[in-house]
Order: structure tokens, then C-alpha cells, then sequence
């Protein structure tokens, strides 16, 4: 190589694609192979796609062997082999040529350095000395994104995944954006989300009344006179009513009563216990009237065989309650169907009221429940609607809740108030008869649930009546409930029982072997293994033999045997034959004393290329070529739709990855444009930033709110 200079230059230099050249580098290089060239990523190769030529002051250019189709540029870096090939020998010549050289290498290989450290990433010469510019560990920088800590050093960013799952919402979060402002009032609002997504029923079922809600709302105000709850309650507190009507005016007048009832909820709160009994005050209501049960009831309140004397005997009533039970069982019995089922269809609902638990603490954990009130939109919306006079009915909605629970009752009792009076002017006794029903309420709602039973039980009291039969004995129903399991477990096997029975005399005798059959028990281990072992399983030696034991008496028939015979069977006469192992092609075998040795004779193969396997090591190594392997010869995968690869975490065997339709049709797209047809997107997956024009025109907006 002639002397050269060494410019300072950059030894990089990048082209847009144009034909095959020639393109020139300014950097000088001391042979072709000082340099790499590339089209677009692809690293090309000398001679096969590329020449080169240097010029006379180290600079050149290079030529394409072919036109870069397709490709958008051509760059070309230094990329001289950093090495040393020669030495400067002792006492031998020193030429300034051979100096020149090494000089000329040594800048070439600090110039190329220096360009690859340019396009390093690096801390400015400004910085800290106390700055740490090393990655993480590849296994914990793997999928992740560069970040940098508090100290400027790299650190661990966030997941690739994450990012591109976030990417993949893009759309979403731009919507959400803009409704931030809402998602922070319903994070602020919560616990008011959460009460009424678990209220949607009572909600449901007030979109359905406003109307109601309306004319209660106009009552308590003064307004309207349908059902005037605000003059009831303006007449309770001692305020001149206006013109009531309808069922007020019953109550209204009634005053004096309802005073009277309000007594009663001190000292003993028995208004409190009729209260707890409001599903059986509704039932009573609706036997208020002309013909009604509470009506005769309260004209039966004096004279003999009347309520007075129930209340006198109370304590049989409160006996008869704790054999409710027995009395509906023994009904049961008496009549074609039973109540149970129909207290056992509500069990869902039971079930259902019972599942109900607690409310999430977060927006994203309560998305359940805004779903729910999402999907009720318009009842909530109705009921935002009637806010006054929601308001006004929440004001008292003690007494609206009174009301509105018992309100058939009180529209009986507004029609039959006498009775009322009537009850009142018993509550005023000194001996009521209510006031002692009421403190055994319990045990009257529960015959009063049952009265169905209780009436059929009445019918067969009396000297041929079911249930005196039974009293008679209890002793034994009651020894029979206690075995109640077992009495289930006989009825299932009443076939086997009627067989047994059949076979009385047999089982009697069995009866009477008793202690026999309790021997043969207690010894039956014993017994099989000695019929299991066969007739000779005792015998542990034999003596006085004169000739080998035959082997239809369980012996082989030899006396004497060499090294390596074994006894086969032979069909002649039944017997055992003494033979030994005959050796075959490729097969050796030793026989010894109580042994046999089988060996192969065949020589191991050779080391060598045996087409596409090498041996090697003595036979010990074979390793297939590489590209040996055809697809043919790969084992079959399971079933269509497979992509081999690996899905598992880490390095290990190929595994196949199951590639759905959508999968397939995404794959078979040319390109980004088409695969963004398949999946349905339009130009607004294609920009990096979305103005809110391109939402308007994309986004059906409304229908997001």
C-alpha cells in the first residue's frame, strides 16, 4: 500500500437509493474489505452484490452488482478487521512503509470507534462523575421499555406488553379523556353507587309509581286531597284538619281511637309486636267487613265460648303452638296435598335475599354495579324527575312506610271502622283480650299459618277420632321419630325384607348355629389362605424317595442337570425336557454355573460421515447434519390451524401454537393496510396524534354518552 493520509473524516457516509452507483466514501480504507456496506438493514456482501474501488489517496466508491429494487438507501461504514498481523523483528529492518501502515491502521481503527461511540447512547461530558451508565441485567431489561431513574442512570421501564396492550385502547382512553371530569364524580360518589345498585328492585318499582309518588308528594304539601296524609298528620299533632276525604276521613274520625292504640305502645310496646306481625295483620284485614272473621270476631269479643275465652285459656293455646309441627305432619296425612311445597318454592327467593354482601370500594371494582344503574337509566331518571316529592314522602317516611305496607288493611279498616272501636274498647279493659293475644302473637301467627291443619286436626278429635289415636300413642310415635333414618333405610330394602320373612325357618335355624357361625368368622382368614395355597401347602420337606418326584405329582422328573439347561415343556407325555440355548447369527452365548450369558458378536460401526449423520467417538456419538431434517420427516402436528413455535416462558422445545381464524386472515394480509382492513379500523388507527376532529367524524360520540 502506498503512504496515504488519514483525513478526519466521518467513516460513515449514507445514500438514498439510486441504481447501482457508483456511491463514494471520502474516508480512505487500505483494501476493499475495510468497509461494509448495507441496502436498507441488510448487510450486502463483496464481489456477489457489491465492487469496490480505492483510489490512489485511499478514498473510493462501490458499485451494485444489481439495481436495489424496493430498497430506499445505501450506507456504507468502516469496518476494518481490528487486529495485528506483523511484528517489528529485533535487530531487523524498520522501513516507514511497514511504520506507515501500522499508523495508518491504528487511526483507521480509533476513527471507526469514535463513529460507532457517536451513534452510542451517552451521557453528556457535563454530567456527574457520579453517574452509572450500565443496563440492567438482559433478564431484567427482557420486554421492558428504558427508563431512567432519579439519579439520571438507566433503569427498567415499563412492560412492551403493557404499552402495547395500552396501544391497542387507544380509542378508549381518548374517549375517557374526555370524560374524566364524570369518571371522577362517580369515583366521588361511590357509596351513594353502591346503594342504589343494591336497591334496583325498590328503585324499579318506584319508576313505576310516580304517580302515586306525585299525589303523596301533593298531599304532604297541602296541595292535593286524594289520600291527605298531611291533614292526618296535622289532626295527630293536635292541628285543625282541612277537609280531608276518602279513607282519611274514616281515620280522622277515628282519633280518639288511634290514641287509645298509640297507649298501648307504652309500657309494653304491643304496637311494636302487632307491628313484627304484619303479613297476619294484612291477612286479618281482609276478613274486616259484613261476613269477615274480625268483624264476628269483634262482635264475639263478650258472652261465653267467645275470644275472652280463648285469652282465659291461653296457656292451651300456647301448649297446642309447639306441636305445630306434629299437627301439620299428622294433617298430612288426613288430606291429598301438603303445604310444604309451597313454602319450599320461595326458596330461591330466600336464597337470592341471602346472597346479597358487600359493596367494592372503587370505581373500577364497582363497575358491576354502575352497569346496573346504567341499565336503569330511565327508571332513575324517573325517579330524579319526582326529587320534590320524593323528598317530601322521605320527610315522613316512617309513616309513609306504615301506610303504604298496610295499606289494604287500612282501607278494610277505614271500611269497617266500628270494629276498630269496637277492639279499642277492649284494649281499654283491664283484662284485655287482644292485649293477651297480642303477647302470644307468635304462637297465634303460627296456628293462624297452619289453620288449615289445625281445622283438620279438630275434625278427628273425639272418641273415634285419628288424632285421639294417636295421643294415645305418643310414646311410640316418638320412639319411632327417633329412628327415623333407619325406618328410611328398611323402606328401601322392603323387597329384601319380604324375602327374609319368606325364609323365617331358615333364619331361625341359622339362629341356632350362632356360635359355630361365629367360629368359622373368627377363622376365615385362616381358610382361604390354606384353599388359596392348594392341598400341599404344608409340606416343608420329603425324605425316603427313591426315584425323582414325577411332574404330575408337582416335581420336574430330573435328577441331575449341566450349566446353561433350563426346563421347557414337552407335550410328549406331559413332562418338563432339559434343553439349553442355541446361539443364532450375530448372538454368543456363555453358560455358567446357575447362569447364561447372551452377547452380540456384531462389530460397532465405524466413525465417519454416514451421509446425513456423523459418527464419531467409537460409535458413542451421532449428530444428524445440519438442513438434514426434512418437513416430511417432522412429526405430524396435532391438527389444522398450528403455528410451531413456543408459547411457554423460556428456552425449551417447539410447541404448537394455535392460530385462530382471525389469527389466519391477519397472516395471510399483504400488508399493514390490509390487516387494518380485516380488523375493521379505519384511518384513525393510522395517525400518531387524534385531534378531536377526527373523533367527531370517526365516533358516533352521543352514543358513547
Amino acid at each position: 500500500m502506498s503512504d496515504i493520509d488519514i483525513s478526519n473524516v466521518p467513516r460513515r457516509v449514507v445514500y438514498t437509493a439510486s441504481g447501482t452507483g457508483p456511491y463514494a466514501f471520502t474516508f480512505e480504507i487500505l483494501q476493499q474489505t475495510d468497509i461494509a456496506v448495507y441496502r436498507d438493514d441488510t448487510l450486502l456482501t463483496l464481489t456477489t452484490n457489491y465492487t469496490v474501488t480505492i483510489n490512489s489517496n485511499g478514498t473510493g466508491f462501490v458499485t451494485l452488482t444489481a439495481a436495489p429494487t424496493g430498497a430506499t438507501q445505501i450506507s456504507i461504514v468502516g469496518d476494518r478487521t481490528i487486529q495485528r498481523t506483523t511484528d517489528f523483528q529485533t535487530g531487523g529492518d524498520l522501513f516507514a512503509t511497514s511504520l506507515n501502515d501500522e499508523l495508518d491502521s491504528l487511526t483507521i481503527f480509533a476513527q471507526q470507534n469514535a463513529e460507532g461511540v457517536g451513534r452510542a447512547l451517552r451521557a453528556p461530558e457535563t454530567d456527574p462523575l457520579t453517574i452509572d451508565m450500565t443496563l440492567p441485567r438482559k433478564a431484567d431489561r427482557a420486554g421492558k421499555y428504558m427508563a431512567f431513574d432519579s439519579n439520571g442512570d438507566p433503569d427498567v421501564g415499563v412492560s412492551v406488553v403493557d404499552v402495547t396492550g395500552i396501544a391497542g385502547i387507544e380509542d378508549e382512553i381518548v374517549i375517557v379523556a374526555g370524560i374524566a371530569a364524570d369518571v371522577t364524580a362517580v369515583a366521588d360518589n361511590e357509596t351513594n353507587i353502591n346503594t342504589v345498585a343494591g336497591d334496583t328492585a325498590d328503585i324499579n318499582s318506584l319508576a313505576t309509581k310516580t304517580v302515586q309518588i306525585g299525589v303523596i308528594g301533593d298531599d304532604l304539601a297541602g296541595t292535593g286531597w286524594s289520600y291527605d296524609l298531611g291533614s292526618v298528620a296535622d289532626a295527630a299533632s293536635g292541628v285543625p284538619a282541612a277537609t280531608p276525604d276518602g279513607y282519611i276521613v274514616a281515620v280522622y274520625d277515628s282519633l280518639a281511637d288511634i290514641e287509645t292504640v298509640a297507649d298501648e305502645i307504652s309500657p309494653v310496646n304491643n304496637i311494636a309486636t302487632v307491628a313484627g306481625a304484619a303479613a297476619a295483620i294484612t291477612a286479618v284485614g281482609a276478613e274486616v267487613g259484613t261476613g269477615g272473621d274480625v268483624t264476628i270476631v269483634a262482635a264475639d269479643l263478650s258472652g261465653s265460648d267467645t275470644i275472652g275465652t280463648v285469652a282465659a285459656n291461653i296457656a292451651d293455646v300456647q301448649a297446642i303452638g309447639p306441636s305445630i309441627p306434629d299437627i301439620q305432619a299428622v294433617s298430612a296425612q288426613l288430606g291429598t296435598d301438603g303445604d310444604i311445597t309451597d313454602v319450599a318454592a320461595n326458596l330461591t327467593n330466600i336464597g337470592t335475599v341471602a346472597g346479597i354482601s358487600a359493596n367494592v370500594t372503587t370505581v373500577a371494582g364497582i363497575s358491576a354495579n354502575v352497569t346496573t344503574v346504567a341499565g336503569i337509566s330511565a327508571d332513575v331518571t324517573a325517579v330524579a324527575g319526582d326529587a320534590t316529592d320524593i323528598g317530601l314522602v322521605a320527610g315522613s317516611i316512617g309513616s309513609v312506610n306504615t301506610v303504604a305496607t298496610n295499606i289494604a288493611s287500612v282501607n278494610t279498616a277505614a271500611s269497617d271502622i266500628n270494629a276498630i272501636i269496637e277492639v279499642a274498647n277492649d284494649l281499654n279493659e283491664a283484662v284485655s283480650e287482644i292485649e293477651v293475644c297480642a303477647n302470644n302473637i307468635a304462637t297465634i301467627q303460627n296456628v293462624g299459618t297452619n289453620i288449615a291443619s289445625v281445622n283438620s286436626v279438630a275434625a278427628q278429635l273425639g272418641t273415634d277420632g285419628d288424632v285421639t289415636d294417636v295421643a294415645a300413642n305418643l310414646t311410640n310415635i316418638g320412639t319411632v321419630a327417633g329412628i327415623s333414618a333407619n325406618v328410611t333405610t328398611v323402606a328401601g330394602i322392603s323387597a329384601n325384607v319380604t324375602t327374609v320373612a319368606g325364609i323365617s325357618a331358615d333364619v331361625t335355624t341359622v339362629a341356632g348355629d350362632s356360635a359355630d357361625i361365629q367360629l368359622l368368622a373368627d377363622n376365615i382368614g385362616t381358610i382361604a389362605s390354606k384353599a388359596n395355597a392348594g392341598a400341599n401347602s404344608d409340606i416343608t420337606s420329603l425324605s425316603g424317595l427313591t426315584t425323582a418326584l414325577s411332574v404330575g405329582q408337582g416335581g420336574t422328573g430330573q435328577t441331575t442337570y449341566t450349566d446353561g439347561q433350563l426346563l421347557i415343556g414337552n407335550t410328549t407325555g406331559n413332562t418338563l425336557a432339559k434343553a439349553t440355548l442355541t446361539a443364532g447369527t450375530g448372538i454368543s452365548i456363555t453358560n455358567g454355573s446357575g447362569s447364561i450369558s447372551i452377547a452380540s458378536t456384531v462389530a460397532g460401526i465405524s466413525d465417519g460421515d454416514k451421509g446425513d449423520i456423523t459418527v464419531s467417538s467409537s460409535g458413542a456419538s451421532w449428530v444428524v447434519d445440519n438442513q438434514a431434517i426434512t418437513y416430511a420427516k417432522i412429526q405430524n402436528v396435532s391438527t389444522t390451524d398450528k403455528i410451531l413455535g413456543r408459547s411457554s416462558s423460556g428456552a425449551g422445545s417447539i410447541e404448537e401454537i394455535t392460530c385462530t381464524s382471525a389469527g389466519r386472515a391477519l397472516l395471510d394480509d399483504a400488508d399493514a393496510a390490509a390487516q387494518r382492513t380485516t380488523l375493521g379500523l379505519g384511518s384513525l388507527a393510522t395517525k400518531s396524534v387524534v385531534q378531536s376532529a377526527d373523533l367527531d367524524t370517526t365516533l358516533d360520540l352521543g352514543s358513547i354518552a
